[in-house]
């Protein structure tokens, strides 16, 4: 039951990005959440800071992701709750093109929020192209 629970939140969550409405994730960041994202390119990120986690998902929402989450695995007491999620995104450019990637995260959740880690794993190498795309466009 809990499983389906916060898969229905977190599909919830992912899908109101792609309409540019970052509002339902940024929920779910409560007091002493750190959000990490690797790698080399602009997209990454590690911080505790509210603002800067806000920025980074607005950011990220305005390109109007199509997220599919494909795996949501919940381990852990509601107090301490880990969730591993696996799933793809994909962007339509302005240009014609389209960015497409994979990725994992993994959370750590109390009573529903997230208060510690957030790792997001993208193919580095696909953001870096991201990147190149939205300077090429001008974006």
């Amino acid at each position: 039951m809990r499983t389906l629970l916060v898969g229905y939140l977190v599909r919830r969550a992912f899908r109101r990005l792609g309409v540019n409405d970052s509002g339902p994730v940024l929920a779910l960041f409560g007091a002493g959440a750190h959000l990490v994202v690797p790698g080399a390119h602009s997209w990454a990120l590690d911080t505790t800071d509210r603002d800067e986690i806000e920025e980074w998902f607005r950011r990220f929402a305005a390109l109007r992701p199509q997220i599919e989450v494909t795996d949501v695995a919940v381990a852990g007491p509601p107090w301490n709750m880990r969730v591993f999620t696996r799933g793809s995104d994909l962007i339509d450019m302005p240009d014609g093109r389209v960015y497409s990637n994979q990725w994992c995260q993994f959370v750590r959740l109390a009573w529903g929020k997230v208060r510690g880690e957030d790792h997001i794993y993208f193919d580095t190498q696909r953001v870096a192209e991201l990147d190149q795309m939205l300077a090429e466009i001008g974006s």
